[in-house]
């Protein structure tokens, strides 16, 4: 497969996911619309005749619009507002992601041997593709073998692996 094949499958993938996105804000939207349509119609059947019969679905029925509308723009607009103040959090680049994660930048000057074969291989990396140099990352903690790469563009991204501790 060729690097623009890569790059099609890719965007494609992008797009899929945020198209799961927007269903995941809809099924929370109607979800937490349902919980709340769930305690207006607890308080009205506890206001009911011991002896009435209703079905269900007419009690949920006659749940106001406004309650529903209420329920969903109030919950939509959290996640809206959640997603954009997290946007703005993660604006510096991959040095945020990193942190987010635990990662200690690794020094350019740093003695283990492990970590400069680190540096040495995301330096040539970058030289081999023609692009800045990222700064390195080292996930300490993780207990599997992992790493990705992160930022907004060349000029602020970072490379994080994990360290296999023995």
């Amino acid at each position: 497969m060729t690097f623009f094949e890569h790059q099609h499958v890719a965007r494609r993938n992008t797009r899929v996911m945020v198209a799961l996105f927007v269903l995941a804000v809809v099924g929370v939207v109607v979800a937490i619309d349902a919980i709340i349509a769930s305690i207006f119609v607890m308080s009205e059947l506890a206001e009911m005749p011991d002896g009435a019969h209703y079905h269900l679905i007419d009690v949920y029925l006659s749940v106001p619009a406004p309650v529903y509308l209420w329920g969903a723009g109030i919950t939509f607009t959290l996640i809206v507002v959640e997603s954009i103040r997290q946007t703005f959090k993660l604006r510096s680049g991959g040095e945020a992601i990193a942190a987010a994660f635990g990662a200690r930048r690794v020094a350019p000057d740093s003695g283990d041997p492990l970590e400069r074969r680190l540096l040495n291989v995301v330096e040539e990396m970058a030289i081999a593709s023609g692009v800045r140099v990222p700064a390195a990352y080292v996930l300490d903690k993780e207990p599997g073998i992992n790493a990705f790469a992160a930022g907004f563009n060349v000029s602020n991204s970072v490379v994080a692996v994990t360290r296999l501790v023995t």
